[in-house]
């Protein structure tokens, strides 16, 4: 018999219970969260993709275009990146669990193993969302790596064929290189004979991070080169292992401090991904993702800026921070510099450059009247160019005074104009906002509000008048040399998105407009105070005018949720977008007959956005 002092014969539990202990000691505010972050993981994966849109599929097939078309391609693209993104962030999940239970039982370097796998899939799910062909190649490279491993699998353990047959072995082949065959090919630099690249991509996953995120640049060395020497047998990642001491080296095996910080880094990686999920699905998660990234800072702090006994030379590689907590220079970063007899504050600005598309052909066949019928033509050409131009600077300038003159409560806080700064030349306008503190912080969110919403009303306004409309809006430093004049990189920036991003009538919205939107949204929940809860809500709205396109783009939602609450119900709703539904399809028409192989991808992209919120004005798509 054994008494009650002796150990009982099973098991209550696995792992280090003493590590399991301090765990739970040391991470008691982080346990408390994990409750609100499982649920919403639930929300953001527990659930099924829908099937592709029908009507779209079926006008594809309707226009009888061949496999290799543009318009083709672009669709099967899209379906294939969102499926690729949505199992990546999946498999994030269970990346996360594997770290979350090893960082409780203390073993750190285990847990950057698994850390590099969910960076990784990060990564590579935030490239598809740029660069959705990059997906189908991925998705395709799946035959050769088959192969690959089936063909090492069979010569090291031959008996195996029983269970490949060569039959089956012969069938793995032809998929191998029919993928081959599709891929691009280049020139050997030292046999000038083809090469092909078995890799699904030819960037590394650097680079990568890189194109899709500064953070996730920065956090390469740390986490992803740290969790590689990890996974493998190298003298690096046993070094990093063993302790000196005066009787010599002592390994490792509790690695509790590495653990801590694998974990906080995979929090970081899994709000990341969830933030990333919700805006390229549009699953309107807005406000709970942005709690759920106040709560980190509350939790981590400022964190340590690497691991412990980081291998000499790689310093360099580990952030300063990976808080997400603003820096004070997001928000009033500026220098007064003499130019002169003027002083230029360079700052970062809220910059949209908006351009009014095809003015420049209609101009090209004005010439001076010579009869009284040329001049009943000219005016008519005229007031379709610059007095169509001209309507629009009034609704710009309607738009913000209306708007303004209905912030009552915020007029008596300030003596600062609440509206943004405007411009126009020629048939481009440029809309800024300054982000630094002059006054009021209500006053620069505010503003910000009040572009987005007059650029989509200009958008739509455009559009039903049969003038498309395309634009860029972003945030980064500028200095004012004018009365509304702009002049640095934030104005640079929206003009970039403008002429090379937005490929057709859309308004594209950079990366930094939205980071600055993540961090200012972290820095007011924060606080208590009735302007705080004031900015925090207005930013909450500003987000729901932005939606990723069936490209990864992002874009402002002119025709979303947001202005379907601003406008009027019943028929007069209906009646305001059903002449940009008719523009829309008229266009598509017309580029189709013209077999513009550019733009038929382009205007089926177009199409599928208005369509797909026509619900929303109680209409109903052609077809339906």
């Amino acid at each position: 018999m054994y008494s009650e002092q002796h150990e009982p014969l099973v098991p209550v539990g696995v792992g280090n219970s003493q590590a399991q202990q301090r765990y739970l000691q040391g991470h008691q505010r982080y346990l408390a969260e994990v409750p609100k972050l499982v649920e919403l993981c639930n929300k953001v994966f527990d659930r099924t993709l829908p099937p592709p849109d029908e009507n779209e599929r079926q006008a594809l097939l309707d226009l009888n275009l061949p496999d290799d078309n543009p318009a083709v391609a672009a669709w099967e693209d899209r379906i294939t990146s969102s499926n690729l993104i949505f199992y990546l962030g999946v498999m994030a999940c269970d990346d996360f669990n594997a770290v979350a239970i090893l960082s409780g039982n203390g073993v750190g370097f285990a847990s950057f193993v698994h850390l590099r796998s969910m960076y990784e899939r990060l990564v590579t799910a935030m490239y598809f969302v740029k660069k959705p062909a990059e997906a189908r190649v991925f998705a395709e490279s799946s035959s050769i790596n088959k192969l690959k491993f089936l063909t090492r699998l069979l010569e090291m353990v031959p008996e195996a064929k029983t269970r490949y047959d060569e039959a089956f072995m012969e069938q793995v082949r032809k998929d191998a290189e029919a993928t081959r065959a599709k891929r691009k090919m280049s020139i050997c630099s030292k046999c000038g004979q083809p090469i092909t690249t078995e890799a699904w991509t030819r960037v590394s996953l650097d680079v990568m991070a890189r194109e899709v995120d500064s953070e996730l640049e920065k956090l390469y060395g740390v986490i992803y080169l740290e969790g590689t020497s990890q996974v493998h047998a190298n003298s690096l990642g046993m070094e990093r292992r063993l302790v000196e001491s005066e009787s010599g080296y002592k390994y490792k095996g509790i690695s509790e401090d590495e653990a801590s910080l694998a974990l906080q880094f995979a929090h970081r990686l899994l709000l990341k991904f969830i933030d990333m999920q919700n805006m390229h699905f549009g699953l309107g998660h807005e406000q709970a993702i942005g709690e759920r990234f106040a709560a980190y800072n509350a939790i981590w702090g400022e964190p340590e800026t690497g691991i412990s006994n980081v291998p000499e030379g790689t310093e360099a590689s580990v952030p300063s921070s990976i808080s997400v907590e603003p820096s004070s220079d997001l928000f009033c970063a500026k220098d007064e510099v003499a130019v002169g007899k003027r002083h230029l504050r360079l700052e970062h600005h809220l910059v949209a450059f908006l351009d009014v598309l095809g003015q420049r052909e209609k101009f090209k066949a004005l010439k001076l009247p010579q009869t009284e019928s040329q001049v009943a033509d000219v005016t008519e050409s005229l007031r379709q160019t610059a007095g169509f131009v001209l309507e629009l600077r009034r609704v710009f300038e309607q738009r913000f005074t209306s708007f303004e003159s209905g912030l009552t409560n915020l007029k008596g806080h300030t003596t600062e104009p609440i509206r943004p700064k405007f411009v126009g030349f020629s048939d481009s306008f440029v809309i800024s906002v300054p982000l630094g503190r002059h006054g009021s912080e209500l006053v620069p969110i505010v503003s910000v509000f009040s572009a987005l919403s007059a650029a989509a009303t200009v958008m739509l306004t455009s559009l039903a008048s049969r003038h498309p409309l395309r634009g860029g809006i972003d945030v980064g430093l500028a200095a004012e040399m004018g009365p509304a004049e702009i002049y640095g990189s934030a104005l640079e920036r929206a003009y970039l998105l403008e002429c090379k991003e937005a490929e057709y009538p859309r308004i594209v919205i950079g990366d930094e407009l939205c980071r600055y939107l993540d961090a200012a949204l972290i820095n007011f929940q924060g606080q208590a105070t009735p302007e705080a809860r004031s900015i925090t809500a207005i930013i909450v709205k500003i987000r729901e005018w932005i939606t990723i396109d069936s490209d990864g783009k992002k874009i402002l939602d002119y025709l979303g949720p947001a202005m379907a609450e601003l406008a009027r119900s019943g028929d007069e709703r209906r009646r305001a977008i059903k002449p940009i539904y008719e523009f829309v399809l008229a266009e598509q028409k017309q580029i189709n007959e013209a077999n513009n192989i550019k733009l038929i991808p382009r205007y089926q992209a177009f199409r599928h956005y208005v369509e797909a919120r026509l619900p929303l004005w109680n209409l109903e798509s052609e077809g339906s």
